[in-house]
């Protein structure tokens, strides 16, 4: 079996039996506090890799891949930081 490399974006983050725990009981709305809280930190920066760089000099696919990544962490931590009453009408347009 060959062995991804865990600087490749497409590398499946080292996960813990928490945090498939924490995705069964959310699913069913029923995740502890303390599990969420690790869960959301593990999405946010093993998962999503949100504050490395996305370059890879060796493939614009690798690039891609990982700013494809990052760009799912970053929209996790914006949504963490909105306040929902000032949101009017849904998500922003982009153009």
């Amino acid at each position: 079996m060959k062995l991804i490399s865990a600087k490749k974006p497409y590398a499946p983050a080292p996960y813990e039996p928490s945090h498939a725990e924490a995705v069964q009981l959310l699913s069913k709305g029923e995740c502890p506090p303390h599990l969420q809280i690790n869960f959301l930190k593990w999405l946010i920066n093993d998962v999503c890799r949100t504050t490395d760089q996305s370059y890879r000099p060796d493939s614009d696919r690798d690039t891609v891949f990982a700013e494809g990544k990052r760009y799912v962490g970053n929209t996790l931590i914006k949504m963490g930081r909105l306040i929902p009453s000032n949101i009017v009408g849904g998500s922003e347009e982009h153009g």
